[in-house]
């Protein structure tokens, strides 16, 4: 009773000062873990998942708390074989919580330890393994973490403009050989042999190609009028480059959790590895489209991977137009040589199909009455968009189409 009584006091005395505890187990993890990636291909990774009977998935959950809070992270490391840390990258975190073993320690098999910072600013960040992290991060110990306002209000931090809607996106790649055969950390000499990094998937939140439009976290869906706020973040080895439809308005608001002197509104934004910004989306007009995220390699400044997520602003109820996409099929995906299109609220009606490349090029029509087949023979292996445009509808449907061995067949 009396250990009771002192938790209760603790706690008032806590709210007293305006802060609050925002605690999460994470489990340090590099066995057990496995993921699939969009063509089914499953692949080893490591993780920190919140709880222990969760197997490890890129990326970690997100982590969240208020402005002002102390964050807490109790993390237990759960790798034989392998040391973990957890860095809480931007955020003002003292040396011994930093996560940088050069500068506090490293967790070992069982050990475990408690990282706390004081959440000061409002903003976007994220934390990650900081031992090998080449490696670590790339096999997947990473996740976001967001301070929301003091008050947890829908305003970037406080005081600062409102929104709507958020929404979450956090860039990564993934070499599955790279996962296939783990390269060697020697703890001793503190040294990594890095095989040539040639990734395959390039990830929001962990999802590529065909499962990013049946996402209703990426894609983005909202009522004319509202403004969208969109969190993004890049824990990769490449950078990305966003591009939004002309009709969207969006400005650059913040970075690294401060906010910009004055705003910055282009209609791209390129983030490179660790550094996140906050940008406010407006529509001006009802209309769907596509936002491309260009994944370059900074190596060589080249375009590697196209991904494109749909974005829908509409006068009608967010829920019907995500009945309405559900609704719609695209079969078989991935397909060889042809697809059949069907709308269950529109099978009869006339439609007009656009088969549109990840350069946003049209290069494919065709005009029917749904269900309708479409020949792929002849076109390029790789990811498309299928834009779905029934007569009687006002605004097109968008779903992701992946052709593999249609050339020549």
């Amino acid at each position: 009773m009396r250990l009771f009584l002192i938790i209760i006091v603790l706690g008032i005395s806590a709210q007293t000062f305006g802060q609050r505890l925002a605690k999460y187990n994470v489990y340090l993890r590099s066995d057990a873990g496995t993921d699939t990636m969009y063509d089914g291909r499953i692949i080893r990774v490591f993780g920190i998942p919140h709880r222990l009977s969760e197997s490890p998935h890129i990326p970690a959950k997100t982590i969240y708390c208020n402005e002002g809070d102390t964050l807490d992270l109790h993390a237990l490391s759960i790798s034989q074989g392998d040391h973990h840390t957890v860095h809480l990258h931007g955020l003002d975190a003292t040396t011994p919580n930093d996560g940088d073993p050069a500068t506090s320690f490293w967790l070992s098999h069982m050990q475990d330890t408690d990282y706390t910072v004081i959440a000061s600013h409002a903003g976007t960040y994220l934390y990650h393994c900081h031992i090998a992290d080449v490696v670590h991060v790339q096999m997947g110990m990473y996740g976001l973490i967001v301070v929301r306002p003091k008050d947890g209000s829908k305003t970037a931090w406080t005081g600062g403009p409102s929104f709507d809607q958020s929404y979450n996106w956090l860039f990564s790649e993934v070499d599955p050989l790279w996962h296939d055969s783990i390269p060697p950390h020697d703890p001793a000499k503190d040294t990594v042999h890095i095989p040539a990094y040639k990734p395959k998937y390039f990830l929001i939140n962990g999802k590529s190609e065909t499962q990013l439009s049946s996402d209703d976290s990426i894609r983005i869906t909202s009522n004319l009028g509202n403004i969208v706020y969109l969190r993004t973040a890049s824990i990769g080895f490449f950078y990305e480059r966003i591009i939004f439809p002309p009709w969207i308005k969006a400005r650059k608001i913040d970075s690294d959790g401060r906010p910009f002197d004055q705003t910055i509104e282009s209609d791209t934004v390129e983030i490179a590895p660790g550094e996140r910004y906050g940008v406010m989306l407006e529509a001006t007009k009802e209309n769907s489209d596509l936002i491309k995220v260009e994944f370059v390699n900074m190596n060589s400044d080249s375009v590697w991977s196209t991904q494109t997520i749909p974005i829908s602003f509409s006068t009608s109820s967010v829920e019907s137009k995500l009945s309405e996409n559900n609704e719609l099929s695209i079969f078989p995906n991935p397909a060889e040589t042809a697809i059949t299109i069907s709308a269950q609220n529109y099978n009869g009606s006339e439609a007009n199909i656009e088969i549109i490349n990840s350069l946003g090029e049209t290069i494919h029509t065709a005009h029917g009455a749904l269900p309708i087949r479409i020949d792929l023979r002849g076109i390029a292996d790789g990811s498309y968009s299928v834009s779905i445009h029934p007569v009687n509808k006002t605004i097109p449907i968008h779903k992701q189409l992946i052709i593999v061995g249609a050339v020549n067949k």
